[in-house]
């Protein structure tokens, strides 16, 4: 019985390492590279970008991902200039962030993203029907006091 489990188990583990294996080389031999030199990943993506004729992919491939960094980075660069901004001065979070911004009419998150996050945001330009309802019984403007100070005053008034 051990000796049958075992056989088994080296076959399952022949099939599963060996399979990728075989695919890699017989994928590598049809592209006409070396199967060592990529993952089967990488030949997959080699093989479409072949049949889809992205010589600019398909260089990319060959040459081990070598210009990743400088395509990413004129990558930043189409996007900055874009949006208008000087390229190197956001990241590209802050450049997808910027642009969806943009795009969305959002003036406020353009100009926050745009400052380095340092806008300050006013919340007493909102006044609630509260707090509207709390500086009228006090007989306070209340575009002039914050919620927390109109109710400050309304307590030390209850206090009096």
């Amino acid at each position: 019985m051990n000796r049958m489990t075992l056989t088994t188990a080296l076959v399952a583990a022949t099939v599963a390492f060996g399979a990728p294996a075989m695919a890699s080389d017989q994928l590598a031999r049809s592209l006409g590279v070396d199967a060592s030199q990529y993952t089967l990943a990488e030949l997959a993506q080699l093989q479409v970008a072949i049949e889809e004729g992205d010589q600019t992919r398909v260089d990319f491939i060959l040459s081990g991902g070598a210009n990743a960094i400088s395509g990413q980075a004129s990558g930043a660069a189409q996007l900055a200039a874009n949006v208008g901004v000087q390229p190197g001065n956001f990241s590209l979070t802050e450049l997808v962030q910027l642009k969806t911004a943009t795009e969305a009419g959002d003036q406020t998150r353009v100009n926050f993203i745009t400052s380095g996050g340092a806008d300050v945001v006013s919340t007493q330009s909102f006044v609630s029907p509260g707090q509207a309802q709390l500086a009228a019984s006090l007989g306070l403007d209340p575009a002039e006091y914050t919620l927390a100070e109109l109710a400050s005053i309304a307590a030390d008034r209850e206090d009096d």
